[in-house]
């Protein structure tokens, strides 16, 4: 059978515009075609998306219009957690935006963010991952209601439509600024790989900005290259379910 990898760019925003120009490039140069973008709206509400137009070039110029969905409107939460400052650093200390909200503003941030959406992109997102794969069954019923196809957790994938979920792992360099999960996350991220092929399960490998900063992205994108080499094909989400 086929080995399934779901290959993503993750927090797509004008403060990561060098970052991104990089990762995009270096996945042309690997010729991958199925590949998903993931755009925040407003980063921390001080980068606008729709007031970025060289941005939203480029992203439409490396990906078709429905290869491009939705991670977060501003992609924090306003509580910043004890744990998560100890663990990925003051700056990566909130990252879950959706985590704590309650129905009625998980309503209004999903209402307000596709609205945007859609004037930006010319169709309603089909495709959800909240901020670290954050999600939860009020977060997944929201998403379908708002007529998402789609979404995942950290160790799933969800087909809203024929409530449906497979078990996959995802590939993820960045841990904030935390030097020791970095590094550690080469290590966990080759066991996970080397499971997913003995057990023919799909794969996610992500992509983040920060994994420039940490010093992961040079290896992450020569391991992508060797994934490829070995028979790994490149799927979009909705081409993996169109095909179980």
């Amino acid at each position: 059978m086929q080995k399934q990898l779901l290959i993503s760019v993750h927090d797509i925003s004008p403060k990561y515009l060098k970052e991104i120009i990089v990762i995009f490039n270096a996945l042309k140069k690997l010729n991958i075609k199925d590949k998903e973008a993931f755009v925040v709206l407003n980063w921390d509400e001080k980068f606008d998306l729709s007031k970025d137009k060289e941005l939203l070039n480029i992203l439409k110029e490396n990906f078709n219009l429905n290869q491009i969905n939705l991670h977060g409107f501003n992609h924090y939460s306003k509580n910043k957690g004890l744990m998560e400052k100890i663990i990925f650093g003051e700056n990566h200390s909130y990252i879950g935006e959706f985590t704590n909200l309650n129905e009625l503003n998980l309503r209004k941030i999903f209402k307000k963010s596709i609205l945007i959406f859609k004037k930006l992109f010319g169709r309603n997102p089909e495709l959800f991952i909240p901020p670290r794969w954050k999600s939860s069954k009020k977060i997944r019923k929201i998403s379908f209601e708002n007529k998402m196809l789609f979404t995942e957790d950290s160790f799933h994938m969800f087909n809203l439509i024929k409530n449906k979920k497979v078990f996959s792992f995802a590939v993820c360099y960045d841990f904030g600024d935390n030097k020791f999960l970095n590094k550690g996350s080469i290590i966990y991220n080759r066991a996970i790989i080397s499971l997913s092929f003995l057990f023919n399960l799909p794969l996610r490998f992500s992509l983040h900005p920060n994994d420039i900063k940490n010093g992961n992205f040079n290896y992450e994108i020569k391991l992508l290259n060797s994934l490829l080499k070995k028979g790994w094909k490149p799927y979009t989400t909705k081409n993996f379910w169109r095909e179980i």
